[in-house]
């Protein structure tokens, strides 16, 4: 498997430099020696071969490879009505922009993804940033790597799926019943709105990123 890490200090490098730049030398022995914090993730070039979707992301595109080449073919083609148009179609349509997008400017957001008890990384969020590089032939990506699975999975994928307009209520529905299920996982009981609003608000939460 093809890993590059691109260094999980690189933050704290790049504070060092601009602090030297400008003549602070005590900000710069203060950014150097800032403990870097490895378990929101290391920043990694990875190989495509090693990512997988998460089959359970409330986004639910259930998407396969040979799918999205044979939507993508028939929507250029012509065989795909207008008025037949629906949620699919769209992704579809969505991740072809994205995959144009990658070929003229490249990669401007990297994907989030956990290592699992295989070794495989599963997304946690940016799957369609995976489907737009395969199909712009690419073998690698940039990627956030977390060690291993967070314990609140489903909560960070809502606060990066709730502010996406595409996201339908059944899906937000969806996400929600999954954050449920993962907080009785936890032994957390949510038994009312204000303790849902609560779990929805914890501060672990990732900050959203668009695809």
């Amino acid at each position: 498997m093809s890993v590059k890490r691109l260094g999980a200090g690189s933050g704290n490098k790049l504070a060092a430099i601009t602090a030297a730049v400008s003549g602070n030398l005590e900000e710069v022995t203060r950014q150097l020696e800032r403990p870097v914090d490895r378990t929101r993730g290391v920043f990694e070039r990875v190989s495509l071969e090693s990512v997988r979707p998460d089959p359970d992301n409330p986004r639910n595109l259930k998407l396969s490879w040979e799918e999205l080449k044979t939507g993508l073919a028939d929507l250029e083609a012509g065989r795909i009505e207008i008025g037949e148009r629906n949620t699919r179609t769209k992704n579809l349509e969505s991740i072809a922009s994205k995959a144009d997008s990658f070929k003229k400017i490249g990669q401007l957001q990297p994907i989030i993804v956990y290592r699992d008890d295989r070794g495989l990384l599963r997304i946690v969020d940016g799957e369609m940033r995976y489907w737009a590089a395969r199909l712009c032939g690419w073998t690698e990506l940039d990627a956030k790597v977390r060690g291993k699975k967070p314990t609140y999975l489903r909560l960070e994928q809502y606060a990066a799926n709730v502010l996406r307009d595409d996201l339908n209520l059944g899906q937000q529905l969806n996400n929600l019943e999954l954050m449920l299920d993962e907080a009785r996982d936890s032994g957390e009981s949510v038994k009312s709105l204000n303790e849902l609003a609560a779990l929805m608000h914890r501060p672990s939460c990732v900050t959203p990123m668009k695809t």
